[in-house]
C-alpha cells in the first residue's frame, strides 16, 4: 500500500458517504428554506411533541415489535431457505400460490417418488453396468484361452 492511501474505519467511510449524499439536499435546502423549521407550534404543543417530515425521515427505523420478534426467531436455515423462495421467478410463484393445499401435497408425492425412482434406476444401472462388465470380461479372457471359471474353481 503507497504510504499517501489512507484506509478509513467503518464509522469514517459511513460519514464520509453520508455527508456525499446530503450534499445535492444542502443546496436546495440553501435555495428553498423549509417553511415548516421556521414555523412556531405556540405554547399548547410540547417541546417534542411535533416532528417535521424531515426528523420523521432522518430518525432511525424501527420496526413493528411482531415483526422484531419474527426477525429474532429466524435461523440461518430459515433465511437460506427465504431468499431462495425470493430468487424464484415471478411465474412459479403465482403457479404455485394457485395450487390448493391438496395438489401441493400429491406434488410433494410425485416429487417423492421421482428422486426415489431416479435413485433406484442409479442402482440398477451399476447393477447391470457392473453385471455386463464381468460377463464382457469372462467372454473376452475365455476368447483369449484363459477359462476364468476353472481359474476360481482352482483347476
Amino acid at each position: 500500500m503507497a504510504p499517501e492511501e489512507r484506509r478509513f474505519t467503518a464509522d469514517e467511510w459511513r460519514d464520509i458517504q453520508g455527508q456525499y449524499r446530503e450534499q445535492p439536499k444542502r443546496g436546495v435546502r440553501a435555495m428553498y428554506p423549509d417553511p415548516e423549521a421556521e414555523c412556531e407550534l405556540g405554547p399548547f404543543v410540547p417541546s417534542g411533541g411535533y416532528r417535521t417530515p424531515r426528523a420523521v425521515e432522518a430518525s432511525s427505523f424501527t420496526p413493528h415489535p411482531h415483526l422484531i420478534v419474527w426477525f429474532a426467531s429466524l435461523s440461518a436455515d430459515d433465511v437460506s431457505r427465504l431468499e431462495t423462495l425470493i430468487a424464484l421467478r415471478p411465474e412459479t410463484v403465482a403457479w404455485v400460490s394457485g395450487k390448493s393445499p391438496k395438489e401441493l401435497a400429491s406434488m410433494d408425492g410425485v416429487v417423492e417418488f421421482v428422486s426415489s425412482s431416479r435413485t433406484a434406476a442409479k442402482v440398477l444401472m451399476w447393477v447391470c453396468g457392473t453385471t455386463a462388465a464381468f460377463i464382457g470380461g469372462v467372454i473376452a479372457l475365455t476368447k483369449g484361452g484363459f477359462d476364468l471359471f476353472k481359474i476360481i474353481r482352482g483347476g
